[in-house]
């Protein structure tokens, strides 16, 4: 009988986003892509090769499980894209856009919102 390596994992899906917009006169773009599993360890693990976007991605995660996907399990996560460019993309706006991602995949009503001045509401 062959082991399972990966015996904790127990759903994968696809998780994207683009945010292309203008609040204001000040333009927002963000897309991530996101692999997303759910697990039943109690941990969030998270994977980001772009430097730039590390710690904004892995907070976004945390936000997401702790706002969100709260008492569901823990997810694994690996963002396969993450692409933005300046001055339209900010750790606020990749925030944001993977937030939305992880709502879109989980089919979760996101409260997240960027104001008419382009500001990135987060509920409390």
């Amino acid at each position: 009988m062959k082991h399972d390596s990966r015996p904790f994992e127990l759903l994968t899906l696809e998780c994207s986003y683009e945010t292309k917009m203008l609040a204001g006169n000040l333009p927002f773009y963000g897309h991530v892509s996101l692999e997303v599993t759910t697990l039943r360890t109690p941990w969030l693990e998270v994977e980001v090769h772009d430097l730039q976007w590390r710690a904004t991605i892995e907070f976004a995660c945390q936000y997401f499980l702790q706002k969100f996907y709260k008492n569901r399990g823990s997810l694994k996560v690996i963002a396969k894209l993450v692409n933005g460019h300046s001055p339209d993309t900010s750790e606020l706006v990749i925030f944001y856009t993977t937030v939305q991602a992880l709502c879109r995949g989980f089919q979760i009503d996101c409260t997240l919102k960027i104001d008419e001045q382009g500001n990135v509401v987060v509920p409390k």
